[in-house]
């Protein structure tokens, strides 16, 4: 929550920025900053003019963790250490989560995607 706040900071105004906790998040844990590459990827690759969007949720169970980003593609060039994050992130998950994490990154012409879901938490 904080470091989405921290972003709102350098965005323009009309921006739209969503993000939703759906559950109960006391007494859950999970690998320190496991979701910020997601959330710091939509704001360092996404579209930062009027009206561009950036949609974020997390839902929590007893038995799951659901994280869900969705962000407009900004047609600039990536740099040459793009992915290292996301890359980071998936040995993590194997070496943390081994079969009890799913991540999904889907891209499509306009926007990008992030599903990832942890289980027994």
């Amino acid at each position: 929550n904080s470091f989405i706040e921290l972003q709102k900071l350098r965005m323009v105004d009309g921006n739209i920025i969503r993000f939703e906790i759906e559950g109960d998040p006391a007494g859950k844990q999970i690998a320190p900053l496991l979701i910020v590459p997601f959330v710091e990827n939509a704001f360092k690759h996404g579209k930062t003019n009027k009206d561009s969007s950036f949609d974020f949720t997390l839902k929590i169970t007893d038995d799951f963790l659901e994280f869900y980003a969705k962000n407009e593609k900004s047609m600039q060039k990536k740099d040459d250490t793009s992915g290292i994050g996301i890359a980071n992130v998936k040995k993590r998950l194997a070496l943390m989560y081994e079969n009890k994490a799913e991540l999904k990154i889907i891209e499509d012409e306009c926007n990008f995607y992030v599903y990832l879901t942890l289980k027994d938490i």
